[in-house]
């Protein structure tokens, strides 16, 4: 038995790859009751150090997938379900209970890319760096058409 040729990186592989990987974190979520721009809000947030302005929140997030509208109807409810609170001049900020809902889901996220990305570091440099160049030509043309 002959071991056959890895394909050639092409637009069908990275949509299987990225379709898989949207299932696994929609499952994630499901499981929490958080939606996907809940999620965004709550990582970009934590990951900001727990806070940040409203209107640079919504700019650091808002594209294509998640519009603005979304972003801000994800931060109400958020902050109705004492995720999220706004403090003065539109600072929102992580509550307790909101740190630990990052923290289940980003734990969740962790364990299993451990398992589905477990190759040498050199092959995932490649990977990422052949990655972000096709996103970047992906966006260059999204913007021409």
């Amino acid at each position: 038995m002959t071991d056959s040729p890895a394909p050639m990186l092409n637009p069908q592989i990275t949509g299987k790859a990225e379709r898989a990987l949207g299932a696994i974190l929609d499952r994630i979520l499901a499981r929490t009751g958080t939606s996907f721009p809940q999620w965004t809000v709550l990582a970009v947030t934590a990951a900001k150090g727990g806070s940040a302005g409203r209107d640079q929140l919504i700019a650091a997030i808002a594209d294509g997938k998640i519009p603005a509208s979304a972003l801000l109807v994800a931060i109400s409810e958020l902050t109705e379900a004492q995720l999220l609170e706004t403090g003065r001049q539109q600072q929102i900020q992580l509550t307790e209970t909101g740190r630990a809902r990052h923290r289940q889901i980003q734990t969740a996220i962790e364990e299993i890319t451990a398992r589905i990305f477990d190759f040498p570091a050199d092959d995932l440099a490649t990977a990422g760096r052949v990655l972000t160049t096709v996103a970047s030509r992906a966006s260059t043309e999204l913007a021409s058409v």
